[in-house]
């Protein structure tokens, strides 16, 4: 499951929210679900305006251009009707910007100019991978915040997620499905009723795609894995809709609820956003149904840790969005068994199951894991997997020098030195600056008794932006060598660092200070010496 704003603060209140008198509370409930349309809106809405939008990964995007005085950047935005804030802006937008919190921007949608639009920094980590993940789709621009709906004012909106489009302004609604909402903690919240009689808090969403209930009010209402016969929403049964999802410590994380429903409910439906009445109104979609009804099955392999109904839902659902978290949840109870041979099978049903790439990223990732726990032989196993997917493209360099860079450290960790040295000539070819293999690669010339070769990699590792604290023990582990010591002196190591100790404005760069404090007393000497040169 992606990106969630619902799972940030429960209670946002904005510098608008503030400025609202109590009688103007109603209004501001009903704009917690205007989010969508706010996307092109200008400040005032005259008629009916159209906004097409992307619908990416189960969520959806605008493209937009964020200014702030002089300073602009190009961005995604992704939309979310249950947040009723103007923007939540990533932090390293806010940097670009050069923003203070509650500071109010222009948002420019398509031609269209919102004026005064505040924001909230937030981290927003989980952006930054479906930026990632998405990147083709988003023209290679990262998604840099979320749209909320207090900088707009519309009486009505209408949502069409199989059309790609909303529509606000002067819009008359049709009878539908009703349903009552209040807007808690900034929240728009509603009923809904698992079991007959029993009713919980439900937040509505649209920046998410999954529709996700607590565990323990799943399990309160009948059913751990949220696998309800009748759940009513709207008056109607939530299971000839959508799957559900149960996570544990779900509420807490919302605040204000007990579940979300999300894009895969309100896509099978026209949903009109009643801003004035306080309620949603949905019609059936003329384009019908596309909600995959039998992920629930999926879902429910995965809370029962079910290896055999997650591999025949594989079989039957080749194409479905869920084949890499199944990929990912069978090697992962593979992994945790320790028997071989299941790790064999899911390793190659993986690797069936995702594009060569993001295999040999996630492949990677194992590895990594597998090398902090030490456990070299499983590394390994991994990283050959790696190398063979990624040498099915031609779009990954980088990761395949860090994949070499990795079989280099288990192959030095196994006293495979021939293999070691190959594996790591390989990385610096693709990346000769970087630190981790530049630090491996002095160990390597180290295990040979290469001694100086070996400090060369090491003040190599020490000297990026990104040092290796193990490469500057080893320097300073190097001074205490008698050998190392007769044959090395204070002149070859200034050779050594010579042109590599300052910074453009010729000060002394900052991994050189900290070298110079901690690479021990041949480079403190040397630094010294170069530093009296200069002046």
């Amino acid at each position: 499951m992606f990106y969630t704003p619902i799972h940030m603060q429960a209670d946002i209140v904005t510098s608008k929210e503030r400025q609202l008198t109590a009688s103007n509370n109603n209004m501001m409930t009903k704009l917690s679900l205007t989010l969508l349309v706010l996307l092109s809106l200008p400040c005032s809405v005259q008629g009916r305006q159209r906004l097409p939008f992307q619908y990416i990964d189960g969520a959806i995007c605008v493209p937009a251009t964020l200014q702030n005085g002089p300073a602009t950047l190009k961005a995604n935005l992704m939309v979310d009707f249950g947040l009723n804030c103007d923007l939540l802006i990533h932090a390293d937008a806010q940097e670009v910007l050069a923003l203070d919190s509650d500071q109010p921007i222009t948002v420019d949608l398509k031609g269209r100019s919102l004026e005064g639009v505040t924001v909230i920094a937030q981290s927003l980590d989980e952006l930054d991978e479906f930026s990632k993940k998405n990147a083709v789709l988003l023209d290679e621009i990262p998604v840099w915040g979320i749209l909320g709906i207090t900088a707009f004012d519309s009486p009505v909106m209408m949502l069409d997620i199989q059309n790609r489009l909303c529509e606000y302004g002067d819009i008359e609604i049709p009878e539908g499905h009703q349903l009552s909402c209040d807007i808690v903690k900034g929240r728009w919240v509603g009923s809904i009723e698992p079991d007959p009689g029993y009713q919980v808090k439900v937040v509505a969403a649209t920046g998410e795609y999954e529709c996700v209930f607590d565990g323990d009010t799943a399990a309160l209402a009948g059913s751990e894995t949220a696998d309800f016969e009748n759940c009513r929403f709207f008056g109607l049964n939530l299971r000839d809709y959508t799957a559900i999802r149960a996570h544990e410590e779900f509420s807490s994380q919302l605040g204000v609820g007990d579940c979300v429903i999300a894009n895969s409910f309100w896509q099978n439906f026209v949903v009109f956003w009643d801003i004035q009445n306080s309620q949603l109104t949905l019609l059936d979609h003329p384009g019908g149904m596309i909600s995959d009804v039998a992920e629930q099955k999926c879902y429910n392999a995965f809370a029962e840790e079910d290896v055999e109904e997650i591999e025949r839902y594989l079989e039957n659902y080749p194409e479905s969005r869920l084949v890499e978290e199944a990929c990912r949840t069978l090697l992962e109870m593979a992994v945790e068994s320790g028997d071989s041979q299941r790790i064999d099978a899911a390793v190659s049903r993986f690797c069936q199951g995702l594009k060569p790439k993001p295999a040999a990223e996630q492949m990677t990732a194992y590895a990594v894991q597998a090398i902090e726990d030490h456990n070299w032989s499983m590394a390994e196993q991994f990283l050959t997997t790696a190398g063979t997917q990624i040498n099915k493209t031609e779009d990954a360099p980088l990761l395949a020098g860090r994949i070499n860079a990795y079989s280099g450290w288990t192959a030095l960790e196994t006293q495979r030195l021939s293999d070691a040295r190959r594996y790591l000539l390989n990385a610096l070819f693709v990346n000769p600056q970087d630190t981790l293999t530049n630090y491996l690669m002095g160990r390597y010339h180290q295990s040979n008794d290469e001694w100086t070769r070996a400090w060369a990699r090491y003040l190599r590792a020490s000297l990026t932006d990104d040092p290796s604290e193990p490469a500057i023990l080893a320097l300073k582990q190097m001074d205490q060598n008698t050998a190392f010591r007769t044959a090395f002196t204070v002149e070859d190591a200034c050779d050594f660092l010579e042109g590599h100790l300052h910074d453009e404005e010729g000060k002394l760069s900052q991994p050189a200070m900290l070298l110079r404090l901690q690479g021990g007393e041949l480079i403190q000497s040397a630094i010294d010496r170069i530093q009296e040169q200069r002046q």
